[in-house]
Order: C-alpha cells, then structure tokens, then sequence
C-alpha cells in the first residue's frame, strides 16, 4: 500500500484532471463496527463530470446514444469522462428509435464523488449534486445501491482490482452510468416512461442469485466463487423477502460463507462500503 496513494494520484489527474483528493469525515450514523474499519476519514475522490459535451457534433451524439442503448463498444472516454464516439466503431449505421432521439440538451453537469473505506475494498461512487438516490428517482429501472450510492460496475463480469483498475476503472465506469442516466431521464421526462440504456445490473437479493453462475466469482469481489461465498446468504435473503421480511445487509464484518467442507471463513464484499 505504500505507493498506492501516489501511483492513483497520478494516473485519475491525467484523465480526470477535474477531480481532487480530499478526505473527509464518515457519516455520523455509523455503527460502531463500520465506523472502527472506515476509521477517522473517508479518502474521497470529488469533481465535475459532463458525459455529453457541448461541442458533440449531432451525427456523434447519435452514434454515441445508439451505442449506449445497444452496448456498443466503440465508445471511448474523453479528459473528466466525456464520452466520444470511436471512429474505428466496426458498426456501418446506429439507428435510433425516433422516441430516444433527445429534443433538449444532455450537456448537463454532474458532482461526483468516488470514496474509499481501507483499500482494497471496492470504491463506492455517489451523485453529489444534483443527488441521485432512491429517493429522487424511485421509477429509475436501473438499481441504485444502499448507502445512496450509485451500481456503476457489474461484478463478476466487470473485472476490478486495487492494482489495474483503482479509482480510474470507477470514474469510467461512472461515465458510461451518467451517460445512462441523462438519456433515461430526458426520455423519461419527455415520455412519461423510459427503459434503462442498454443492460442493467440486477439489483435485489432474488435477482443476484437467479443470474450469477454458483461456479462464478462472487459478487461482493472476494475472488471466491459464489458457491462457497454469498450463495447460501442471498437465499436465506430470499426467503425473508417472500416472508415480507426486511433483506440483511451483506456487511464485512457480519457475512461469512461456508466452504463445501464446513469451515467458516471471513468474506469482504461490496455492499460493506460504509462511508459517508
């Protein structure tokens, strides 16, 4: 860990020269336990991100949201996230449906926030102004996280670890949900109704155990396949939930798996996020 902080410092300012590293202090409603791991501060990355930019010609805009609905993977990712159109995209045409073309600007701003507890758990990323929770967008199709946090990355499928990825993957991996969200939004205003752009992250206890493989790496990014880590904890959340029954947290210093050998051992995961 000792060149951690210096080698993520360099790498985010090249591409996000907008953000900054601030620490600041947890959130007061911490328990004990998560506020003893999280310790005194929060170490935060913070800055403006714009995915679409005024100076998008209309015909790269286009490509650009065709690609986003479709999953395209000839997008790239410009200085502070601003999404660009790659000019080598092996697609001839992008045809958009005429009710997801956009009639007003998507040249909105965004303040983000990526935040780490001790790494290497997984950052936790949240829409600071203007705010995007449950709250606000409760018919958002796309799941948002607890801790009013935002489910940029989609484990196992999406690879992240402390050395590679860091900070850098989140902000693009935030770019393209922002991306997301604006277009959903202005359908939404505009039609009453709008789908998510592209594929969505399956985001209840049900889903997360119908859709990852037990032979899989497990969601919470221990590097242990779902079978031996969280299988038999998501389940019994299940049942609670057909109980009508409030979910359990999946928490680092609470959930454990047990191996096919009956020996308990300690999981991180990704919902133990606990910062501010």
């Amino acid at each position: 860990m000792r060149d951690f902080w210096p080698r993520e410092t360099r790498r985010v300012k090249e591409a996000y020269p907008a953000f900054e590293l601030r620490d600041r202090a947890p959130r007061l409603d911490l328990d004990s336990d998560d506020a003893e791991r999280c310790g005194a501060t929060v170490r935060t990355w913070r800055g403006k991100m714009k995915p679409f930019a005024e100076t998008l010609a209309r015909t790269e805009l286009i490509e650009i949201i065709s690609d986003l609905y479709d999953g395209g993977p000839a997008l790239s990712i410009d200085l502070n996230g601003s999404l660009r159109h790659n000019p080598q995209c092996p697609r001839r045409d992008h045809p958009l449906d005429p009710h997801l073309v956009p009639q007003r600007s998507l040249a909105v701003t965004y303040e983000m926030e990526v935040a780490y507890a001790i790494p290497p758990m997984r950052p936790i990323v949240r829409a600071v102004s203007p705010r995007i929770t449950q709250r606000e967008y409760p018919k958002m199709p796309q799941p948002i996280a607890p801790l009013k946090a935002l489910c940029v990355a989609n484990a196992p499928t999406d690879p992240w670890n402390l050395d590679s990825g860091g900070a850098l993957l989140y902000l693009d991996w935030t770019a393209y949900f922002m991306g997301k969200h604006t277009l959903w939004l202005e359908c939404f205003e505009r039609n009453g109704d709008a789908k998510w752009p592209g594929p969505s992250r399956p985001g209840d206890p049900e889903d997360e155990v119908l859709n990852t493989p037990p032979g899989a790496q497990c969601t919470c990014n221990s590097g242990i396949r779902y079978r031996d880590c969280h299988l038999t904890f998501d389940l019994e959340n299940r049942e609670r939930q057909r109980r009508g029954e409030k979910p359990l947290p999946r928490r680092a210093d609470m959930a454990f798996y047990r191996s096919r050998t009956g020996q308990v051992r300690r999981s991180t995961t990704e919902s133990d996020l606990a910062l501010g």
